[in-house]
């Protein structure tokens, strides 16, 4: 198998440098060219000939070069994959929200909330290099084929809340895991849910701290659903949506009768804080065989051991099918597992979800 060619661009010589070192000790996979984005010129030419397998871009403000760039490849290579990697900053999470929307696989922070400072080496290598590994396996055409987020959402059509009228619901919660293109897909699968819907949502998206929140906000700024980031002690309540936060696992809880979000760090095991497995197991120990779990684009294995524990006990899981996932790792790892009730389309979830809830 030929090794993945990746094309580096970053504003930071320092940190090109560094990162060029550190996808080179992953044995399947080239550098083929760095650049600075000032370099506009000389990049358009060598994306032409080195024809790269993913781009990597670093992009620390919305009105610079390389957000031009982003833009000039997304629609001159469209089929080109495109990893962001902003600073871990408010300004970060929202250019990385703006180029998920617009076409981007994926993003990952290269600073620290903290302090500021680049991230150590161990966490490009374990949260970068895969993402790139994962490359061959997009789903190109899908990609190729990428409008505008907030375009797609105005057109589509919205189910009715009538269709819940005099009928109690069949489910007490409403889950949807997502990974790698799940943002896409969450905002698209949302926006088809009317206001009043008779169940609380809960998502938990493999995304890092300030990115949770700037996300609720755009979403409820967009759906007709109330978004939420997840408090500790928030509780779950009908027609409500609220977005496990990035840096914390979430757990649900049962507190004088009501069912709360409870945030914790450990286990540090985790690869991912908020963790799907340790939220989706919670939920099977509270509400049993009354959860819908909806999983979509993703890759990992994190919220496999979640999805048994709720089969184990009795409750619904659908999956995103291959052919509108931008990756179908995960869902087809749930669906070799043979607990799902079907994979379906994007556009088809939302009334899965109606039928079942009803």
């Amino acid at each position: 198998m030929k090794n993945l060619d990746v094309f580096i661009i970053d504003p930071d010589t320092t940190f090109l440098i560094r990162l060029k070192d550190i996808v080179e000790q992953a044995t399947d996979l080239s550098v083929v060219f760095t650049a600075a984005g000032e370099q506009h010129a000389e990049i358009t030419d060598q994306l032409e000939i080195a024809a790269p397998d993913v781009l990597l871009l670093g992009i620390n403000r919305p009105d610079s070069e390389e957000m031009d760039i982003f833009e000039e490849v997304r629609k001159n290579y469209p089929r080109l994959p495109i990893i962001i990697l902003p600073l871990h900053s408010r300004e970060g999470a929202e250019i990385a929200l703006k180029t998920l929307k617009e076409g981007a696989v994926e993003y990952i922070n290269k600073t620290s909330s903290d302090t500021g400072a680049y991230h150590t080496r161990e966490h490009f290598r374990t949260r970068l290099i895969p993402v790139i590994q994962a490359m061959p396996r997009i789903n190109r055409t899908l990609l190729a084929k990428h409008k505008n987020l907030d375009e797609q959402i105005e057109k589509q059509d919205q189910i009715p809340i009538s269709k819940f009228d005099q009928s109690l619901p069949n489910i007490d919660l409403l889950t949807v895991a997502g990974c790698l293109g799940g943002i896409p897909a969450l905002y698209r699968l949302l926006s088809k849910l009317p206001r009043d819907l008779p169940v609380p949502v809960l998502v938990v998206q493999h995304v890092p701290k300030i990115f949770s929140e700037v996300l609720a906000v755009d979403l409820n700024s967009i759906i007709d659903l109330s978004v939420n980031e997840a408090q500790n002690g928030s509780e779950l309540k009908a027609g409500e949506v609220n977005i496990a936060p990035g840096g914390y696992h979430a757990r649900i809880k049962r507190t004088n009768g009501k069912q709360t979000i409870s945030l914790f760090h450990e286990p540090y095991a985790k690869v991912y804080r908020p963790s799907m497995d340790i939220m989706l197991e919670s939920t099977s120990d509270i509400f049993k065989n009354r959860v819908l779990a909806i999983y979509l684009s993703g890759g990992g294995s994190d919220g496999i051991e979640g999805a048994k524990a709720l089969d184990k006990a009795g409750s619904q899981i659908i999956i995103q099918n291959r052919q509108t996932s931008l990756l179908w790792d995960l869902p087809q790892k749930i669906d070799i597992l043979a607990i799902d009730e079907g994979s379906y389309p994007l556009d088809r979830l939302g009334h899965q979800i109606t039928e079942r809830i009803i």
